[in-house]
């Protein structure tokens, strides 16, 4: 596995979880597909930011700019996987732990 910063910048998705309740706008986020409430992956790529649910529904959230994901997230990232799929499943973001609340 490369070296964290050797990963080319340009294709780099970085993903925060963020375990409470999200608000955008001021609007609390629901899932559209289970009504989640919380415990969610904000994933960010080029310049988007995406929220997932661990029902594994994932969408494009245009309110949350790169700024707000940077201050969403916990700190410098802390962990690397070699591809975004190793990252859901093991994060548990890839749907198998749907309905449940870590």
């Amino acid at each position: 596995m490369p070296e964290p910063g050797s990963y080319d910048q340009a294709a780099l998705v970085t993903c925060t979880e963020h375990p409470d309740e999200l608000r955008v706008t001021g609007i609390p986020v629901r899932c559209p597909a289970c009504g989640a409430g919380r415990d969610w992956l904000l994933v960010h790529h080029r310049g988007h930011t995406f929220i997932r649910c661990r029902c594994a529904h994932q969408w494009h959230e245009p309110n949350l700019g790169a700024a707000d994901f940077e201050t969403l997230a916990a700190g410098p990232p802390d962990r690397y996987w070699p591809t975004y799929t190793e990252a859901l499943v093991s994060l548990g973001f890839d749907g198998l732990l749907a309905g449940t609340y870590v």
